[in-house]
């Protein structure tokens, strides 16, 4: 947990592997441990300009309450009176795996925050292996491979890693962010090369309408439009933008 009478620290990740307008940053828990929680805020919101704290402790009725056994139950409440947005997150600690769609989710706003400009701050109970996954996530989020973004937490924060679960977590993330990327780009790149246009309309055999991957034969109904990008298309009949 660190000396409570040392001030509260917080490392970020590199600007230049960001490359977003806001900040990314890794802590350990605010006046955890018998440290000033007021000062520690204080110390987030002046010093480091903080405009999000995410915690990712657990507390509940069927998990134990990590804010109340660091003596934190408040943090949350507290947090937002001193003025930073408190996004609770529950992480799930030790090897007990982590959910993907809960972390994908998370890396999401933490990436909207940051490309809005804003210092958004990560924190678990010691500020190491939930942390580091998250941290972690969010680098692969924005190109890295896993062992380029565990390396780059490991460097800002020396001690901040994952434990084995975690890695695991973190491979499946991996995969499941890179595929989901791959959809959503699908789309884009089909539209860069297809136009949906209205077949046997009143302006003719192919009306350009809007953009669009949705053929269909009958008169007056969609019909995909190749802009005659490919080869191929040309040679299997696919008929060409006028």
């Amino acid at each position: 947990m660190g000396d409570p009478n040392e001030p509260f620290i917080v490392d970020f990740l590199p600007d230049e592997e960001v490359n977003l307008p806001g900040r990314i940053g890794m802590a350990g828990t605010p006046g955890a441990s018998g440290r000033d929680l007021r000062a520690d805020l204080t110390r987030l919101k002046k010093r480091y300009r903080a405009d999000k704290l995410v915690t990712l402790l657990e507390g509940g009725q069927f998990v134990k309450d990590e804010l109340a056994a660091l003596g934190v139950p408040l943090l949350i409440a507290q947090t937002r009176r001193a003025g930073i947005a408190a996004d609770w997150s529950p992480m799930p600690d030790g090897d007990v795996p982590v959910s993907v769609d809960s972390l994908f989710s998370l890396v999401e706003r933490c990436l909207a925050d940051a490309r809005d400009g804003k210092i958004v701050v990560l924190h678990d109970a010691g500020g190491d292996g939930r942390v580091a996954l998250a941290a972690a996530a969010c680098l692969i989020a924005l190109g890295a491979s896993v062992d380029e973004s565990m390396a780059t937490v490991d460097m800002m924060r020396p001690g901040c890693v994952p434990n084995p679960s975690q890695r695991q977590t973190l491979r499946a993330f991996d995969e499941v962010w890179r595929k989901r990327a791959l959809e959503r780009a699908a789309p884009a790149a089909i539209s860069d090369m297809f136009e949906l246009g209205e077949a046997g309309g009143s302006s003719g055999p192919w009306r350009i309408s809007q953009t669009g991957v949705a053929p269909l034969s009958r008169p007056g109904a969609a019909a995909v439009v190749y802009r005659g990008h490919d080869p191929e298309a040309e040679r299997a009949g696919m008929p060409a933008a006028s």
